[in-house]
């Protein structure tokens, strides 16, 4: 399901499309992911070029913090089902589905809250200013000192948790299933490793109800 911003006097052209009214989120919406593109003009354009879809998967691996040296735990959040939403050169947005592999994001700009709550609470990913970047984004923080743990040495260094390279890696992992609420239209970096199978393969994968 993609929420809408459908404007009050477009409603009946979006209904007649086959959107439906959605109370609990006082917005109209699209269930169907083939269908999205029919609704585009109320798609929005600046909340990013990616739409995840169905579910996201909580990633959990130890690492050494850089700072205080002990070991905290730190998240990678994983994608299977998502759109690219791609322009072409007449300014016509193209919707591209994928689905294959678990691949695990190294960014993503924001998370329902449901889902952020959790990941906050219990491994310390939340927002957090960088004087690196100079600002602000969800990132991975030690649970003993509070520092950021920068994303490239969590996610492009040889020993980090998410570099998999076999089944016994994958095995030290937590991995957690979780519906969306909704689609998430974000911006998101997605990392494609050849090893990215061995998720599914060899991952001991739970439901998560949040």
């Amino acid at each position: 399901m993609l929420l809408l911003n459908v404007p009050y006097e477009e409603k009946e052209e979006a209904k007649a499309l086959g959107a439906r009214w959605k109370p609990e989120y006082k917005k109209w919406s699209v269930f169907l992911g083939k269908d999205y593109y029919k609704f585009d003009k109320w798609i929005p354009k600046n909340s990013g070029d990616i739409i995840l879809c169905d579910y996201i998967y909580i990633i959990v691996g130890k690492h050494e913090c850089f700072k205080c040296h002990k070991q905290t735990s730190v998240v990678g959040l994983g994608v299977e089902k998502f759109m690219y939403i791609t322009e072409d050169e007449n300014g016509k947005r193209n919707y591209k589905y994928n689905k294959d592999d678990i691949h695990i994001c190294p960014f993503i700009k924001e998370l329902p809250k449901n889902i952020y709550d959790f990941a906050a609470e219990k491994y310390g990913l939340k927002y957090g200013y960088s004087n690196v970047v100079k600002g602000s984004y969800l990132a991975n923080h030690c649970q003993n000192c509070g520092v950021i743990q920068g994303n490239f040495y969590l996610f492009d260094e040889v020993d980090s948790p998410f570099f998999l390279y076999e089944a016994s890696d994958v095995k030290k992992l937590e991995i957690f299933k979780v519906k969306l609420p909704y689609d998430i239209i974000c911006n998101a970096e997605i990392s494609y490793l050849s090893s990215d199978y061995l998720i599914k393969q060899y991952g001991n994968i739970q439901e998560l109800n949040l």
